[in-house]
């Protein structure tokens, strides 16, 4: 959720810290993330997504 707007953003630039949220994936039995581009984003959806991809690799990859 993006910080100003409140409407969907690249993981990383929002307001939700995702890294403090997600479960213990071995206590919780999380498998799988899943991430998905919404229709609001900072540059375009291929760069969005690229770069939600790449927040996610270096900083919830780790806690699974």
């Amino acid at each position: 959720m993006d910080k100003v707007s409140r409407d969907y953003t690249e993981l990383g630039n929002g307001s939700i810290d995702y890294i403090n949220m997600l479960p213990d994936p071995v206590e919780s039995g999380l498998e799988y993330y899943f991430l998905e581009q919404g229709g609001n984003f900072a540059h375009n959806s291929t760069r969005s997504a690229s770069d939600s991809a790449q927040y996610f690799k270096r900083n919830l990859q780790k806690l699974i």
